[in-house]
This record gives structure tokens, sequence and C-alpha cells, in this order.
């Protein structure tokens, strides 16, 4: 369960199919009718560096999965193997999350690692890297493949503005079996951490969303239990030796000046839309 006001690039990213294979968002709720948003005019800029994987009851999937087939292949098959170089191993099925805000522009950079057998020969282990870009004006959204060098346009979602995180809204969310755990920090940014109950599928999942934007429409009520990209989760894991998804943000930063240069695209990107000379979200 998930309550989010603000549609970011990154939950776009991770809803984007042609991009990111096999992934789901929590729900992001909708604007009120006839309510044009959230005004983020003011908003600070803001930088976010976090990473998310999956686990199986406890353990790292993609890095096990791997471990166990080199252990299986250097058994019965020593001579052939080839295994990933030693820096790889420890970031597969890790994806980092680069995001940057500033008033109604975002950006956000996923890179993921994972591995397969090299050109389906058994026991040659290669690493896989996918890279995508997400650049939002306020108006238009443009999905980057940074591999291919290719970008689709589209039109961006409007922010919805947010509702208060008060007794009302804790009272909701613990009729839905969520737990408020109270105000704590990460990163040396405030967040609201919730706990799944046990009577929820979830139960044991601990999430904290960052407190600090719910002025302009960004906060969060839940846990954040499946592979969104919302960089606004600080840190996320579910109940000790479970299966689920561990966030964690490496830093964040509020106020902070930002390069310009992240919010455009980088050179030699072709986009599929009626302009095939645009080169930035804007046109």
């Amino acid at each position: 369960m998930r309550a989010r006001a603000w549609p970011t690039a990154a939950a776009v990213l991770a809803l984007a199919g042609c991009l990111l294979a096999g992934c789901s968002s929590g729900q992001a709720s909708a604007p009120a009718e006839g309510d044009d948003g959230a005004d983020r005019s003011d908003m600070p800029p803001i930088h976010v560096v976090q990473e998310h994987w999956q686990v199986l009851k406890g353990q790292p999937a993609r890095e096990s999965a791997y471990r166990q087939a080199l252990a299986s292949c250097q058994a019965h098959n020593p001579g052939a193997t080839v295994p990933l170089p030693g820096d790889i191993a420890g970031k597969l099925g890790h994806k980092r999350v680069e995001y940057w805000a500033q008033g109604s522009r975002q950006a956000t950079r996923e890179e993921n690692w994972d591995w397969e057998f090299d050109h389906g020969r058994g026991c040659r282990f290669k690493p896989v890297r996918e890279a995508q870009l997400a650049l939002d004006d306020g108006h238009t959204l443009l999905l980057i493949d940074l591999d291919k060098h290719t970008a689709e346009r589209e039109p961006s979602e409007p922010p919805a503005p947010g509702a208060p995180i008060d007794d009302e809204a804790i009272a909701d969310a613990a009729r839905d079996g969520l737990r408020y755990l109270g105000k704590q920090s990460a990163a040396g940014q405030p967040c609201r951490a919730w706990e799944a109950g046990p009577q929820r599928p979830d139960a044991g999942y601990r999430t904290c969303y960052w407190a600090g934007g719910e002025r302009w429409g960004i906060g969060g009520i839940g846990v954040e239990d499946d592979d969104s990209s919302d960089p606004f989760v600080l840190w996320s894991r579910p109940a000790d030796g479970r299966s689920g998804w561990v966030y964690q943000v490496k830093s964040m930063t509020v106020g902070e000046p930002i390069d310009q240069d992240v919010f455009s695209p980088p050179s030699g990107i072709r986009i599929a839309d009626s302009d095939p000379d645009a080169t930035s979200p804007n046109g």
C-alpha cells in the first residue's frame, strides 16, 4: 500500500515497460477535479542517490543466484568456468537511482546490473548493465534508453495536491493495518516511518518516506514493498528473513545548487516523435 502525491520521473521510468521490464510501482494519488496540482514554484533544489534491490528470504536475490550457479560450474566444469569480475558480483540486482529536482523540472538516472551466460555458453558468466534516463520539465517527459541512445517523448503527469498526514490520515492507515512509527531521520533528512501489521500479507515491512516535501505534495503513507523506484523512500525493508525489496538512500541534499545540465538529454540521442531534430524535453 502506498500513497504519493507527486508522480516523479523515477516512478514513470519504473512504469515504462519499453525501458524497464518486469517492474511495478505503488499507486500515486490523482489530482482533485478542477485542481491544477501542487505548486512547486518555490521548491528548493533536491538531489538524491538511492539504491534498492530484491531479497529472497533475506538474501540478495540476483547475487545469490549467481553465486549458486558459479559454485555449480566450479564443481562440475571448472576448466570452462569464467566468473564475473570481482567488482560486479556485489552490484548484481542492485538498481542505483540518482534523482534531481528543481521547481517543475525532474531528472532521474537509473542503472541496473545483472548477469547471463555469454552467448548461451554455460559457465562463461557475462555482466549485463542497463541504464535509463527520464527528463521531465513539467510539460513533457522524455524517456531515454542510454544503452541504445534512443528516446520517446510523451506528456508529463501533473502533480497532485498532497493531502496532509495528520491524525485522521494516521487513523485511516491504522484501519488498513499500518502502524505509524513516528518521525525519524536518514541521510540527514526527516522521514515518516510505517510498519505493516501482522494481518497484512507484507507483515513486518517497514518504510520511511521523506517528510521534508509535504508542502509540495511529496509524502508517503504505507510501505514500499515493490520495485517502484521512488527516490523519496529513504529506507525500506521486509521483516528479517523475509522476501521483498530493500531501499537505502546513500545521500540526499535539499537547497544546494544543481548543475543545470542534468535536465538536458545527452548528445546523440534519437528521439522518436514528430520532431526528429528535438533535443530537449521542451522541444
